[in-house]
């Protein structure tokens, strides 16, 4: 800590200085003895005046919260000595708003005992947040004397969204055998009717259908679809990001990915996630509550820190996935490796579908060379859709204001993959 004169201190001395040197002016020792009066304190406080050690922690009430919940940054203060003025000011880190407006606290620690000071605070924005920084002055009695440090606060909040936005779920193009909300497109026992067809030794009695039956004089049973689980991969790429301050491209393809992880293992399907930057960040695909933390976990650290370039070989995770496989990419396709490792997976026989955050609009001043950089940019990405399209992968333009389950509705099949660029 940083230890310097108050104000009032240099003041004071400042004061006794000058009538001092007025007093040997004028040869008045009424005004030396005044000039003594005005420093006593100052030299009396060097005397009297200890300096603490103080030891600092700083922790959260909770490190994982949801968008808009209030969380405490609790500050501990130790002192061994007595500590007449405590004066702790707290500065939050951008996406955090006090809840009280108040961010500067003065309190007193008696000798040997810790003082914990609480600033109430809400964040505004979801992901990995830092909390910010400290700035903390320790007083005499007398404010004479202080000592002051400025700490930055290594605690992190993991905000999850508030409301999933994007209430949608891509229809997988094939199933799996153990229970789900997905209607197969095979024929058994479930509770959606596929068709009648006239009765086959080992069908069971309860299929009949007595209706048709008793209008064509034979026996005929209804089929129906049973509800499957399926697997999904969503494929995030997080060498690219768009957009002014913090609502870019990228947020809203790490909050469609959120969104639609949770939805798909509500739905009792499985769930992986392979993120595609630097490093490779892989999920192989599993069910249940931890997958989806493990997957939310994940998102928030591509956001927190995006790196540029492509891992090495992400298409090696293809073979692992079992055939069928939905892959939905979220990607700006910057990157013609993109590209690569989509149609790889396609022809690993997934169904494979990119999904492209719409990009922000040019601004009105934007210059002639960087919309000119923009139509290049543009035509390149067009360029990559044609790649994809020929390789059977689908690329999708998405809006905010377009709900993701109507886009992903449209090539809910393999064989729709070509009517859905219509």
């Amino acid at each position: 800590m940083n230890r310097y004169l108050s104000l009032r201190a240099v003041t004071a001395v400042a004061a006794a200085v000058a009538l001092l040197c007025v007093a040997l002016l004028v040869r008045r020792p009424a005004l030396a003895a005044v000039a003594v009066a005005v420093a006593a304190p100052v030299g009396l406080g060097v005397v009297l005046w200890r300096r603490p050690e103080l030891d600092i922690e700083v922790g959260v009430s909770a490190a994982r919260v949801v968008e808009g919940d209030v969380v405490q940054v609790l500050v501990t203060v130790a002192a061994d000595t007595e500590v007449a003025w405590l004066d702790v000011e707290y500065e939050p880190a951008p996406g955090l708003d006090s809840v009280d407006g108040i961010l500067r606290r003065i309190v007193t620690i008696p000798e040997g005992m810790a003082r914990v000071i609480a600033f109430e605070v809400k964040p505004s924005q979801w992901g990995v947040l830092a909390t910010g920084r400290l700035r903390v002055v320790v007083r005499d009695r007398f404010g004479l004397f202080a000592l002051a440090t400025i700490r930055s606060l290594d605690a992190v909040l993991r905000v999850y969204p508030a409301e999933a936005r994007l209430r949608s779920l891509a229809t997988p193009a094939r199933t799996g055998s153990s229970l789900g909300a997905h209607l197969a497109a095979v024929r058994g026992d479930g509770c959606e009717y596929a068709d009648v067809r006239p009765w086959q030794p080992g069908d069971r009695r309860r299929a009949i259908n007595w209706r048709v039956s008793a209008r064509r004089g034979a026996t005929w049973v209804s089929d129906r679809h049973p509800e499957r689980s399926a697997d999904v991969v969503l494929l995030l790429d997080d060498t690219a990001a768009l957009g002014p301050g913090d609502d870019t491209t990228l947020r809203r393809a790490v909050q469609a990915a959120m969104t639609l992880a949770e939805n798909h293992l509500l739905a009792q399907d499985k769930v992986g996630l392979l993120a595609v930057g630097a490093p490779l960040r892989w999920l192989a695909p599993r069910s249940g509550t931890r997958q989806l933390y493990a997957i939310v976990d994940t998102l928030l650290d591509c956001r927190l820190a995006r790196l540029s370039g492509l891992g090495r070989q992400p298409a090696l995770v293809a073979g692992g996935l079992r055939p069928g496989t939905t892959v939905v990419g979220l990607t700006l396709l910057a990157d013609d490796r993109i590209v690569e490792v989509l149609g790889e997976l396609r022809r690993h026989g997934h169904h494979v579908v990119a999904v492209e955050p719409a990009t922000p609009p040019p601004a009105p001043g934007d210059s002639r060379a960087r919309l000119a950089a923009m139509r290049l940019w543009n035509a390149e990405r067009a360029a990559r859709r044609e790649r994809l399209l020929e390789a059977g992968v689908v690329s999708l333009r998405w809006d905010e204001d377009v709900p993701l389950r109507v886009l992903l509705a449209r090539v809910g099949r393999p064989a729709a993959l070509s009517r859905a660029r219509s």
